[in-house]
């Protein structure tokens, strides 16, 4: 910043009234050239007190009694405005009159020119120090960019000299909806290229599973004796709604799954319908096929290693199933066609690549419920745990999760 003195000889230089000479040739008509310098003299004295506000409005009324030829003939109060605009934390109304000092500056004259000159100096010193240049591009999607507090532009877009800092961009896909919102930090004097895609989070996205796993009867009575683990695979088709609420969203899924339930047949029911003495126990395999329909409510962490959390619930039944002992196959009438409720739960990790959406995770499937799996005495709960991995389409040519 310039001393107090320094800025009244530049002023005084500007306007060309550093001798009454001067004054004579460079005063406009009709205003009174006296009463210019005194309003300068003024302003540049609130100025110096930190009266900044003051200080511009005094140069903007000047500004307004001169007159369209009076103001461009003293491109100096231009240089004074864009100064005041500067010490109020305002770089682009400070840029623009700096602009305008230099436009209008006269080369012919000397005293003008180094008034261009010191408007150029200020302005150079402002982009380098407070203002920076952007570039947007768009990716596949993505018709126009806004900024805030800024008109629609078509893509690729550019803008000058926009103030340091962070800065806002929407980008505006073809259907008019509003694509992925970037925060970008602009940093002073120098130029920032950016690329803006459409927002996968408001894309339904289809996918599917496959996964292995255990299942297996949970607890014993007198005529199942200690349920084992069996083996279980499953595949599952899915659909993943838009974004929800924040990081929240919905999925419907469709699975169907073979498993094996091994457990011990006692065969130990005897008329009074206790256990039955002397009754050989027999190993029974009951292979089960399955289908399941569920609605869950996943959270994902908006991240390009996005860790998830699923909850949620649904219904299952058993269209098939069969005894093996022995080797041999037997139709089954155990929990056979009966629909019965499951709840569901899932801990996954995904990974974004192009328009693919990666997968695995621990899914947990239960029923708690009476009817999943019936035998005679009672109907036992039932879970089932494995280990799944996937792949989900996030729509037409858009990024999954590129954060």
């Amino acid at each position: 910043m310039m001393s107090t003195m320094r800025w009244v000889r530049a002023v005084m230089l500007g306007l060309g009234l550093a001798s009454p000479a001067a004054a004579a040739e460079e005063a406009p008509s009709p205003i009174d050239t006296e009463a210019i310098v005194a309003d300068l003299r003024e302003a540049n004295a609130r100025f110096d007190q930190g009266r900044i506000a003051e200080s511009l409005a005094l140069l903007e009324a000047l500004v307004a009694r001169l007159g369209e030829d009076g103001r461009r003939r003293q491109p100096m109060v231009q240089v004074m405005i864009g100064r005041c605009h500067e010490k109020l934390g305002r770089p682009g109304e400070a840029l623009r009159a700096y602009e305008r000092a230099i436009a209008w500056a006269d080369r012919a004259s000397e005293v003008q020119e180094r008034t261009r000159l010191r408007a150029v100096e200020f302005r150079d010193a402002l982009r380098a120090g407070a203002l920076g240049d952007l570039r947007v591009e768009c990716g596949p999607g993505v018709a126009a960019v806004r900024l805030s507090g800024r008109e629609r532009r078509d893509c690729p877009a550019s803008w000058s000299d926009l103030t340091a800092g962070s800065v806002t961009i929407e980008p505006l896909e073809a259907d008019g909806a509003v694509g992925r919102v970037l925060v970008v930090q602009l940093e002073p004097g120098e130029a920032t290229t950016v690329t803006v895609e459409p927002d996968p989070d408001a894309r339904w996205r289809f996918g599917g599973r496959v996964g292995f796993g255990f299942g297996s009867i949970v607890g014993e009575t007198v005529y199942v004796e200690g349920p084992t683990l069996g083996p279980s695979v499953r595949v599952t088709g899915a659909v993943e709604s838009p974004r929800l609420d924040g990081w929240l969203s919905g999925a419907f899924e469709v699975s169907a799954a073979r498993g094996v339930l091994p457990y011990t047949d006692t065969g130990a029911i005897g008329p009074d319908g206790g256990e039955a003495p002397g009754v050989t126990p027999v190993d029974v395999d009951l292979v089960r096929y399955q289908i399941e329909a569920a609605l869950l409510a996943r959270l994902c962490l908006p991240q390009r290693w996005s860790p998830c959390l699923a909850l949620g619930g649904g219904v299952a039944a058993l269209p098939y199933a069969e005894d093996v002992v022995d080797g041999r196959s037997f139709p089954s009438e155990v929990g056979r066609d009966q629909a019965h409720a499951i709840v569901r739960g899932a801990l996954e990790v995904r990974r974004a690549w192009a328009g693919w959406l990666p997968s695995v995770g621990l899914h947990v499937r239960y029923s708690p419920w009476p009817g999943a799996i019936q035998y005679v005495d009672d109907q036992m709960p039932w879970f089932d745990v494995s280990l799944e991995v996937g792949i989900a389409f996030c729509g037409m040519e858009a990024t999954c999760f590129d954060r």
